[in-house]
């Protein structure tokens, strides 16, 4: 997986800062427990606001989106940032056609949606 896609996604998310998040989702990846308990065993409450964890996890619910992807032949960056934000099943119930979602209001996200991993360059 392209680090620099994972960089812009965190940017698009949270900003790297690892507090911010509502009732739903929290942490640097903007976690939730139903995707965190698909690739992780950790209890979703405190792990979610220690940001190596949060971050981990979220790596891991990437990989296994990937995989997925992959799997059912259908794997591009736009379709797994769909996926890692909507969750797969939500996409796969729109036949992983992209028109039929909405990309989220982010000026990184939409970068990211056309296409273009490198949305946001890291640091040298």
């Amino acid at each position: 997986m392209d680090p620099a896609f994972i960089y812009a996604l965190v940017a698009a998310e949270s900003n790297f800062d690892p507090a911010p998040g509502t009732a739903r989702r929290g942490g640097c990846c903007k976690s939730s427990p139903g995707p965190g308990a698909t690739v992780s065993r950790e209890p979703y409450e405190p792990t979610v606001w220690t940001w190596r964890q949060n971050l981990s996890a979220g790596v891991d619910y990437l990989a296994w989106c990937r995989s997925e992807l992959h799997r059912r032949q259908k794997f591009s960056y736009p379709l797994l940032l769909a996926s890692f934000h909507y969750g797969i099943d939500y996409v796969a119930a729109r036949d992983f056609d992209l028109r039929r979602l909405d990309p989220p209001d982010n000026a990184i996200y939409r970068e990211l949606w056309r296409g273009k991993p490198h949305a946001r360059a890291p640091p040298k």
